[in-house]
């Protein structure tokens, strides 16, 4: 290990949920789900508010790990480094979910199980919303509308298509300032090509028209914050 306590760090960076998850793996991986040495050192670690190498040898010298310390512990990072990626959702596999569950919906729908298919949709629509992919709400919505006029009294399909269509509506206007603040961002990097960093006061001029744009005037714009997407896109 380049320093003693580069383990430490990066163990204690992780959440509860991150651990859990490592942990998790390692044991379906392990000769009948026994606790291996390495585990039984990441547990021991994960319980310490600060961390003093020897004093960490010394109070665990009985431990399988101690034997041959330094390998182990440099196992365990690399370890540990290996299995994040596996902690997170990627953005992707997110989207993959999203769509496979929104054709499962449909399929309840086609069947008449459109309690069935309410349930998942809520989940698909609060999913969706939270990590931004508008087109999956939309397409959320509606099959919940097609779901909820099977099931609901004649007395309120007016208020809940209403309703529905609302939230259409919000998710376009997001959708479209996500378009927007690409094109924009594309705008400036054809800028930054023709003109380079270094004609400030072209560069400004040309700035200032494209932040005219409606998108960041508005005092009504949408939780969406384009400029995320414009700076980093």
């Amino acid at each position: 290990m380049k320093t003693e306590k580069y383990l430490f760090e990066l163990i204690t960076s992780l959440s509860l949920a991150e651990r859990r998850k490592i942990t998790d793996t390692w044991r379906k991986h392990s000769t009948a789900g026994r606790k291996t040495y390495y585990e039984d050192m990441f547990e021991c670690l994960s319980g310490l508010d600060n961390y003093n190498e020897r004093r960490f040898k010394e109070e665990h010298k009985h431990r399988e790990f101690i034997r041959n310390f330094s390998y182990n512990k440099s196992y365990l990072y690399n370890k540990i480094l290996q299995s994040l990626p596996n902690t997170k959702k990627k953005k992707n596999q997110i989207l993959t979910d999203l769509n496979r569950d929104i054709e499962i919906s449909g399929i309840l729908i086609s069947k008449g199980l459109y309690s069935q298919s309410l349930n998942i949709l809520k989940k698909i629509a609060a999913r969706s919303l939270h990590n931004e992919y508008f087109l999956e709400y939309i397409k959320s919505l509606n099959l919940t509308k097609i779901a909820l006029l099977n099931t609901i009294p004649n007395r309120r399909i007016i208020q809940v298509t209403t309703e529905l269509y609302d939230k259409i509506e919000f998710a376009l206007k997001a959708f479209h300032e996500i378009q927007t603040a690409s094109r924009l961002n594309n705008e400036l990097i054809a800028l930054v090509k023709e003109y380079g960093f270094g004609d400030v006061a072209k560069n400004n001029e040309n700035l200032k028209r494209l932040f005219s744009n409606e998108f960041y005037s508005s005092d009504k714009k949408l939780s969406v914050d384009a400029r995320v997407y414009y700076y980093g896109d």
